[in-house]
């Protein structure tokens, strides 16, 4: 999993623990305890999962679509270059998580 597709989640769970956490008295925007506001946690987290699983299945999507009309194989080619160039790798892994 890169870093794009483990960043929802990982909003996720900071939206968890600042709405559940030891230091929700701090960050009283995370609450959501509004009346008015139509935004709550649950809406919020839920939102966020449905966007990551678009996100996901575009990438799938993106790969079979690249599969049938060019016969590539995405994923083994970017594993294929990683194994190739194994001394980029950490700079790669640095760029792809900024």
């Amino acid at each position: 999993m890169s870093g794009r597709k483990a960043d929802l989640p990982t909003v996720g769970a900071q939206l968890t623990i600042l709405h559940f956490g030891p230091n929700q008295g701090i960050y009283p925007f995370f609450n959501f305890d509004s009346d008015t506001d139509p935004y709550n946690y649950r809406l919020t987290f839920v939102a966020s999962l449905v966007i990551w699983a678009s996100e996901l299945g575009s990438a799938f999507l993106a790969r079979v679509v690249i599969w049938v009309a060019y016969g590539l194989d995405v994923t083994n080619v970017g594993l294929d270059e990683f194994r190739e160039h194994v001394s980029g790798q950490a700079l790669l892994l640095c760029w792809d998580w900024m």
